[in-house]
Order: C-alpha cells, then structure tokens, then sequence
C-alpha cells in the first residue's frame, strides 16, 4: 500500500489580516477592567453616599415639592465621573510607550492597499515614524482626558457649594458680584474649551501625520491656528463683558450671556468632535459602523452644554438627564479609541495614509502632463510639463505614437524610483537626468540651485507616474 505524504491545504481566497474585533478585544480585558470598577465601588460609595445627605438635605428644603433632587444625583454622577476619568489617565499613561501592538501588520497592510512591498529599510523608518505619531496621538489624548478629569473637579466644586443665586429681579450694579457669579460659568467654559483644543490635536495627528517636512509644517500650522483661536475665544468671555458691565444689567442678562457662550463652546465642541470620527472612520482602520455611530453620538450631545448653567428646576433635571447620558458615552468613546489604538488599527493608518494622500494628490491635484508632439520632419518628441510650463524633454524622436505609448509607460515605472534621478551642473546651472537601465531617458530644463533639483526630484517620484498623458 503506497503513503502519500499529506500537502499543506491552500486556500483559494488571501488569508484576512488578523485584527481583534471589537468585543473580542473587550472581553479579553473584562475580567480585569471589571475587578478594578468593583474595588472602587465601595470606596466611592461612602463619600456618595456622604453628598447625597449632605447635599440633598438642604437643596431639598428649596425643593420640597419635588420628588426627585437633581443636585444631588448630578453629585453622585459627578464624582463617578471623576473615578473613571481617574482610571483612563491611568491606563493612558500605562499605555503611552507600549505602540508596537500591530506594527507587524502595518506593511502587510500596505502592501495589500498598494500592491507593492517596501524595501526592510525603507519599511522600518517608516514604521519608527508612524510609532511617533502614534504616541503623540495618545499624550494628545491622554492630555483630554486631564482637561475633562478638572472639569468635571469644578462641576462637583458647582454642584456642592455654589451659592444661591440673587433673586431674578435684583438689578446688580456692583462690579464684584458679577465677577463671583461668573467665576464657575468661565472655569468650566474655559476647560471645555482647553478639551476641545487637545481633541483638535488629536485629529491633527491623523490629518496630516507628519512623515515628511511639509506635512510637519501643516500640522504646526493647523495646532498653532488651534491654540489661538481657543485662547481668543476663552478671553472673548470676559471682553465681550466689558462694554455692559459698567451699566449694570440684571440676572437674566448674565444668564442669557452665559448661555451664549455655553451653546457655543458645545458646538464648537460637537464640530472638532465629528472631525476625529470622520477620520477614525477611514477603511485602513476598519471600524465597524455601529461603532461610528456611537462616537458621532457622543458628538452629538456636546450642544447640550448650553443647559448647564440655566436656572430652573427644569433645567436641572435635563442636566441630569445629560450628565448620566455623557457618562455613559465617555466610557465606550475611550474604550474605542484605546481599542484602535492598541489593536494597530490606528498604527495601520498612521502607516499607509500618507501614501494613499499622495496618490489622492497626484490623480487630482496632479500639476505635471506628459505630452507627445510631432515635429515637422514626422517623428514624435515626448515632452513632460508642469502648469503648462516645461520641466522635462525627451531629446529622442520615435517614428510613432504607439512606441511614444510604449516609452511613456516605461518613463512612468522608471519614475517611482527616486535612484532614478541624478542632478549635475555646470557653470552654476542645474539640471535633474532621469536614468534607465541603460540610458537617459529625459533631462529637465536649467535650475538655480541644487535645492530647485533636490525639490523637483521629489515632486516627480511623487507625481509623474501619475500624471496626465496627451498623445496629441
């Protein structure tokens, strides 16, 4: 009887790339995250439990008629607040410097997206870069969730000794009382603000990962941008203050005004919210759409910042209602981003996006044309310009537009390698040479400097085997 040794099975389709789902990843850190939650509990309990009486004895002597105490649940809702952000700052830190999770996945990624491999050099560098931003991302948002943990440390301060306010139709004229009544309304005005920008610095590092000087360039731009625009529009609170203040104006006014500022803060915040979703909903991170919305919900709730300093039983109980709906959010948005985060889902992206911006530049914003012309003696010169303007000549005439085609497509696959341009000069000219495996294939026209050569050896590895071509 004649054995046969067993073939390896092959499968017929290309093997997914391993990536955690979403509750796969959760469950495996449960039993911990669980443990941790639950050995808390008891100790957040006493001191609940101490500001539920304590708080909840005197508003309810205002609020007799009321059955249920707003005060005192957002207290309790508060300092839950306070507990979990307290875990994600550590669980942040712990995490900062672990961002090798994944990378093994990145160039298979890459080469699945591209239909190319990177050389082991070239892969590795890129990789040490997407690491860095990845970290950055993470101190971005682990500076967030600092910003939250002091906002949410003035709402329970709010919340437990804010004094009653003045009767509605005092008319305040003295300058102090104003300025104490403002003091929470700006402090937690101004952290929302100070959230919003580190929420801004995150989608930064995702728009524009700076793997390259123009790209480090952007992103300095857009976070120095950011950075004034939250510092005037915090100062704005006290400025715009100014005018009406030395006239004197009533309750309502302060509260009409710091509605004002409130709606604006929440929508501002919504807006730079639905910024980093959009990019967290990119296909190189693959999360699933239930997910998304989730995140664009919590997106969605930020305008309800502007009933946080309303009067009014109302209004109390719709902050409530916002507070523990927000609580809520919060846990499942930081346990998503940290899923992507240490899944490599985000390091993926980190990895291949800038390439895929790249290509999206060259087919849409490409400024290069590759152009065929026939000559007065019949034969066909092959030309490459830029804004109409030329920056390449062929000095080659071919007897055809089908070899032009056929040159053409070997001058595209010969042009995406930057060891195929080589720069020389003379008498203080320069010029790039584009060089096959045999020959030169084109010379540009005369150049200033070596950085004009250097800065047009880099725009056409990226642009011309993409480029636009006019057979003429």
């Amino acid at each position: 009887m004649e054995h046969h040794p067993h073939s390896p099975k092959v499968d017929a389709q290309p093997t997914p790339l391993p990536n955690q789902p979403f509750f796969s990843w959760l469950w495996d850190h449960t039993a911990l995250f669980v443990s941790q939650i639950v050995a808390i509990l008891g100790f957040v309990s006493f001191f609940a439990s101490l500001v539920y009486y304590v708080s909840g004895s005197h508003v309810g002597e205002s609020h007799g008629s009321e059955v249920v105490n707003p005060n005192a649940i957002q207290v309790w809702v508060d300092y839950a607040h306070i507990v979990f952000l307290g875990i994600f700052i550590v669980v942040l830190i712990y995490l900062l410097d672990i961002n090798d999770r994944g990378s093994y996945r990145a160039s298979q990624v890459y080469s699945r997206v591209f239909n190319e491999a990177l050389a082991p050099i070239k892969r590795d560098s890129l990789l040490g870069a997407a690491k860095a931003q990845l970290r950055r991302f993470k101190r971005y948002f682990l500076l967030f969730w600092l910003s939250m943990l002091a906002l949410y440390i003035s709402f329970a301060l709010k919340h437990n000794f804010q004094a009653v306010p003045p009767n509605e139709n005092l008319l305040i004229r003295a300058h102090l009382a104003p300025l104490g009544q403002l003091f929470f309304p700006f402090l937690t005005f101004a952290l929302n603000n100070v959230s919003m920008l580190f929420v801004f610095m995150c989608f930064t590092v995702l728009y524009s990962p700076s793997h390259t000087r123009q790209s480090r360039k952007k992103q300095r731009r857009m976070a120095n941008y950011a950075k004034f625009v939250v510092a005037l529009l915090t100062l704005s609170f006290w400025l715009l203050l100014l005018p009406i203040s030395t006239e004197g104006f009533r309750k309502e006014d302060l509260t009409g005004y710091v509605a004002f500022f409130d709606a604006l803060s929440g929508t501002l915040n919504a807006l730079v919210l639905a910024l980093l979703i959009a990019r967290l909903d990119s296909k190189l991170i693959g999360l699933p759409s239930w997910l998304i919305c989730v995140l664009y919900l919590y997106s969605a709730v930020q305008p309800l910042f502007v009933v946080f300093e309303q009067p009014g039983y109302a209004f109390e109980v719709i902050q409530t209602f916002v507070l523990i709906i927000v609580f809520l959010l919060k846990i499942y948005f930081f346990l998503i981003i940290v899923y992507v985060l240490q899944t490599g889902r985000v390091l993926n992206y980190l990895f291949c996006f800038p390439f895929l911006s790249k290509r999206v530049d060259s087919v849409f914003e490409n400024q290069f044309e590759i152009r065929v012309r026939e000559d007065p003696g019949h034969s066909f010169v092959i030309s490459i310009f830029k804004r109409n303007a030329l920056v390449y000549r062929d000095e080659r005439h071919h007897v055809s537009r089908r070899v032009c085609d056929k040159r053409v497509r070997e001058l595209r696959e010969i042009a995406k390698a930057s060891s195929s341009y080589r720069y020389e000069q003379e008498c203080g000219t320069y010029w790039v040479k584009v060089v096959g495996p045999e020959q030169v294939v084109c010379e540009s026209t005369g150049l200033r400097s070596e950085d004009e050569a250097s800065e047009l050896i880099s725009e056409s590895v990226e642009s011309i085997p993409y480029c636009k071509y006019d057979r003429g």
